[in-house]
Order: C-alpha cells, then structure tokens, then sequence
C-alpha cells in the first residue's frame, strides 16, 4: 500500500495532542504587535499529494501540512486557500463539473463551490479515523471518498451532505486510490490489490488475476477503458478487461515502486517513482516505458495530472513541476507555496538560515532574514531526509541524515560532502558543538532503537566512538559551561533511557534520571546558569538546576506536554515546541509558559532556533519557516 509521506520515523509512536491559545508578540518598540511570528517566504515548495484543475482553468494542489494552494496562471504562482479547511494535510482533490471541489484530509472531507475560496467540513458518517487518500465521483454525481486507515469506501449520493460505508466484499480497506471507468464500474486499489463494483459500490470483487504484488498505490484509466494500476514493488500492471486479468507492463523501468499514474487525452500514460527524479512515459500504452526527467531535479513524484492544454503537472517532495511538451522538460513553478516540511534548522555566526527539508527537498539557505531562500544541495547525494543540522566555531555547516550519515560544508552551504569516516551507524539525528570545537553526533540504526554517540576533533573528517555506557538512540545534545555533555535517548518501540551525562567529554557516560518520570527524551536546552530543560515525549518539561542529579517537572501554563524542541534566548527565556499545539515561552526559568503562536498558520512539529539578535525561527511540517516580528530578549 501507498506509505504515509507524514512524520518521520521516531513520531509514529506518539500520540499528538493539541493546544489551541495564543497569545499576542512584542512589537519593536515593546508594544504589543498583532502577531508574534511572521512568515518567512518560503521555502517554497513541499510535498505535493494531490493536484487538481477547476473551473476557470485554476490549478489546486494539495500538500502534507501546508493545506491547498491555488494558482490561476497555470502554476506560475500559487496562494493558500485554506479558510474553512479542517486539517492542513491534504491527500486527495477531486473537482466536479458542476463546479464543486472536495479535498481529503487527514481528518476528513471538505466541499468548496468557489475553486477554494471558502471550504465547508463534509465529514457526515465518516469513521472515527477519515483519512482520505482517494476521490472518485461516477456519471450520477455520486462521490466515493477512499479511508487509508482500515475505514474503507464511503459513499455520498447527496454531494457530500452524508456519507454511508460500503465495503461489502471489500476485504481489504487500506485505500489508496479509486477509479470510475466510462460503464461506471468503481476500481479500488488497496493494500490486497484492485476490487471492483459494478452496483455502485454496494458490493465489490477482488480482480487480481496476473497482479503479482497486491500493494496497489495509484489506479487510472485511458479512453479506451484500459486499466493501469501503479503498485509499490511489481511496477505497473494492465487490464484491457475491465479488470478480470492483468497483465505487468515495466519494460523499460529502472524500479518497480510506482506511486502515481496520469493519462493525457492523447493516451499517453505518465508514472511517477517514489526513487530519484522519476516520472516515466508510455506512449504505446503501457508496452515500453522511457525516463521523462529533464529538469526534475531529484524529486520523487507523489501526484501527476495532465490538464486539457495536454501540460502535465507533477506533485513531488519539493513542490510542483509542470511540462509543456509532454515531460519531455521539467520547470519547478512554486512562488508563494510555501509548504515544505522542515526537519532542521540552524543560524551562522552572519545570521545565514539553514532549513533542512525532512523528506528529501534538500537543503535551503537565507541570507535576509527570511526574506528569500536558495536550495543549497550541490554535493548532498540522492537529497536524504535532514534530521539535524549544528554549525560549527569556523562556521563549516552539518547536516544530519535519515540514514546516510553526516554531511558537511565548508562555504556556507554552497557544496557539500559526505564525512562519514569512523561512523558505523549512519541515522543522524543530533549534533552539539563544545568550547573547543569538538562536534559530538548522536547516531543510530534504521529501526532507532539502538545508537551511539560519536564525535570529531577534526571538523568532521573524521569521527570516533565516544558512548561508553550509552547504546540507545540519542535525539538530543547539549554541553552547559563546564563541558559536559548530555544526550537525550528514545526508542521507536517503548521508552527512551532518558538523560545520559559524560563529564569527560564523551570518554564515558552515566543516566541522571532522578526525578525524571518520562524517559523519552527528544530535546535538551542549557540557559546560563547551566540550568538544563529536557523535552520529553508526552511527559512535558523537566528542570534540573544540578547538572541532572535530579529533575522537577516545570510544566505550568503548558496545555500540551508533547515536547518536539527547545531554545533559550539571551536573556534566558525558554522557547518550547510541541508536537501538535504550537509553541509556548517562559520568562522565568520555566516557572511557568505562555503560548506565542499568533501569526503561526502551521502549528505542528515546529523546530526552533534563536539567532544572534534575538530573533526566533521556527520551522514548520508542512507550512515553511517563520521568524519572531521582533528581538525575543
């Protein structure tokens, strides 16, 4: 079945809880400002799961975090249209010819009849869990809306004011994909293969005679009625039948994980990869397959779609790309989609932003504050998801990835290289940088459950082991004054071990737990009085004014007590992010917090830095960066 492109690996045992208060920032001159953050403008792109064109000729794409954008100049630029919007990731759009728009959320349905201006929940008997993957409407107007999470089929013969489940015979309800051909028959495609209706959706048949891998991801259908289903691992399979056998057709495919299919009016069939820049073309309808890359630039396909002038529009990890001769060339059209999921951020010594994409974007630099961004990913191979990213005291930048090791440059960005030299485990998920210039990176393996910690004396030539009485995935670093180190751990299947101290410098480590009742541990912050924060994974904050001897809960004021980042400020005010209730301050040494989010449209799995002036950055799942509208001091 088609893999949820949503929270990296460590969240997906966590549950995500919300907060919903703000409060107003502080302006220039210490008055009150109406908001607190301000977007930056970018970076642009994101990953793009659904494109869909409405009347008028507007293109509407929908992205993992950042809602649905318009464009009404064939992609040249795009604005948000989210008023009304239930949830900001979107997975699937499908447009009526009676004018009306409906979008398939992660939380549910929503119906627009003005191209996005305004949306409308539609959610009327929808399961506890309506994560739409798929859209499909027959001849008389009535909508199927596909569940990804075991819900199955939903049906609506009144344009989405109610919904009734029809799943009979449906003995597989991870759906990813729908497809209604000219007869009205329903396809489905699921995570046990392609089912068919032929009454409407009331009952459904497995059709899977000669499809030899069942994870169906994307279904279409040409004007001659040929079926094509994209699958992840078996490539692409063809039924000139009406789905009662199939046959593979990949001749000319590098992989066989196919993520989406698009047919043009000339049938012309477009698959994109999850791999690589990889959309192919089929102009023999299926037999052979050539590469269709030229301007693509490393972005693995999510959505593909073809509009009436036969230009095809590719939804990918970073943003959208269009061609005007068929995928012969690739022009990346993002101004004003500002959607991009970002793992990591860090401020150089000159006030550079770096941003991190987490799923394989790349990287992004911005020398004015925000104000515009340049992809920065010349040398950083096969663009890995950025997990962390550290500068170091000569002002050379790392980057750490999901999971191929360390990345570093030496000119600000502009060219990178992999230093991956004494490492034997290659996730990278936390670096920290002490006094001397020695830089220590938290390292683990795929399942990260187990890890170690390694450090440089070299500026990431080389690396060495230095986690002596500590095996288990490290998520944090930090080092007070006095040069000890502390790692934050977590484990993908239970607890983390907590807080780990080495005080000579990495040579070994001992845990300081006392006091500390949740042992997850996914950040560390250190003020100047070598106070430290911890973090913890649903368990809130924990102060400790002793190096990690013993720990207090400083949780006052917080309304969401899942902890995704901290950082402190020069005056010592504590910035904390939640996973999904946005980002809260404390003044007075985490005695107590407040919310800052005002002007924060993406409230969730905010990363945060504070730059030399004082100014905040916090980068967002799904909705770009954003920076305080003043000095936080």
């Amino acid at each position: 079945m088609r893999r949820v492109l949503g929270l990296p690996v460590l969240l997906l045992v966590l549950l995500a809880l919300s907060g919903c208060s703000d409060d107003d920032g502080v302006g220039p001159n210490g008055g009150p400002s109406a908001n607190f953050w301000q977007a930056a403008a970018g970076p642009t792109g994101g990953n793009v799961n659904a494109i869909a064109f409405v009347s008028g000729g507007a293109v509407l794409a929908g992205t993992d975090g950042g809602g649905v954008f318009r464009s009404t100049n064939n992609g040249d630029s795009w604005t948000a249209v989210n008023r009304g919007l239930i949830d900001d990731r979107v997975w699937s759009l499908l447009a009526l010819p009676n004018g009306y728009v409906f979008a398939g959320t992660e939380d549910g349905i929503c119906r627009s009849d003005n191209n996005g201006g305004m949306w409308t929940i539609v959610n009327n008997g929808l399961g506890w869990s309506a994560s739409i993957h798929a859209l499909a409407a027959n001849s008389s107007r009535h909508l199927f809306a596909g569940n990804y999470y075991n819900m199955g089929v939903y049906r609506s013969t009144d344009n989405g004011d109610s919904w009734t489940a029809v799943n009979t015979g449906l003995t597989n309800r991870y759906v990813t994909s729908l497809a209604v051909d000219s007869s009205d028959r329903i396809f489905v495609g699921t995570g046990g293969g392609v089912f068919r209706s032929t009454d409407g959706g009331d009952t459904w048949t497995p059709v899977n005679n000669g499809v030899t891998d069942l994870d169906v991801a994307a279904l279409v259908i040409n004007s001659s009625g040929h079926i094509f289903a994209g699958t992840e691992g078996g490539g692409v399979f063809r039924s000139t039948n009406n789905g009662d056998s199939w046959t593979a057709v990949n001749s000319g495919f590098a992989y066989n994980y196919v993520t989406t299919l698009a047919v043009n009016s000339n049938g012309d069939i477009f698959a994109g990869y999850r791999f690589g820049s990889s959309v192919y073309r089929s102009t023999n309808n299926g037999d052979s397959w050539t590469s269709a890359n030229t301007g693509l630039s490393n972005a693995h396909a999510l959505s593909l779609a073809t509009n009436s002038s036969g230009h095809v529009f590719a939804g990918t990890v970073a943003g959208v790309f269009r061609s005007v001769n068929n995928g012969d060339n690739w022009t990346q059209v993002n101004a004003g989609m500002a959607a991009t999921w970002i793992g990591a951020v860090a401020v150089n010594a000159s006030g550079h932003v770096f941003a991190g994409s987490n799923y394989g974007a790349g990287i992004y630099r911005s020398e004015d504050e925000g104000s515009t961004w340049t992809e920065v990913s010349t040398g950083f191979g096969g663009r890995p998801p950025v997990r962390a990213l550290a500068v170091d005291l000569d002002g050379n930048v790392f980057a750490g990835t999901g999971c191929l090791g360390i990345y570093r440059s030496m000119d600000n960005g502009d060219n990178w290289t992999q230093v991956n030299t004494g490492l034997t485990l290659f996730c990278a998920g936390a670096f920290a940088v002490n006094s001397s210039g020695q830089i220590f990176a938290g390292t683990g393996n795929t399942d990260h459950n187990s890890g170690l910690v390694v450090r440089s004396d070299n500026h990431g030539d080389s690396w060495a082991p230095a986690s002596t009485g500590l095996s288990t995935y490290v998520s944090a670093l930090a080092i007070n004054s006095l040069g000890y180190v502390f790692a934050g751990t977590t484990r993908l299947n239970g607890e983390g071990d907590g807080v780990f101290l080495s005080m000579n410098n990495g040579g070994s480590w001992a845990p300081v737990n006392d006091g500390l009742t949740r042992k997850t541990v996914y950040a560390l912050a250190i003020d100047s009085n070598d106070r430290i924060f911890a973090g913890t994974a649903c368990g809130g904050v924990f102060r400790s004014t002793d190096h990690g001897d013993n720990w207090t809960a400083a949780n006052t004021g917080l309304t969401d007590l899942c902890v995704f980042d901290l950082a402190v400020n020069s005056s010592d005010h504590i910035f904390m992010a939640t996973y999904r209730g946005g980002v809260f301050r404390s003044v007075d040494g985490g005695g107590a917090w407040a919310p800052v989010n005002t002007g924060l449209t993406n409230t969730d799995y905010v990363k945060l830095v504070v730059d030399g002036s004082g100014y905040v950055y916090a980068a967002t799942s799904g909705g770009g960066v954003f920076r305080s509208a003043a000095p936080s001091d």
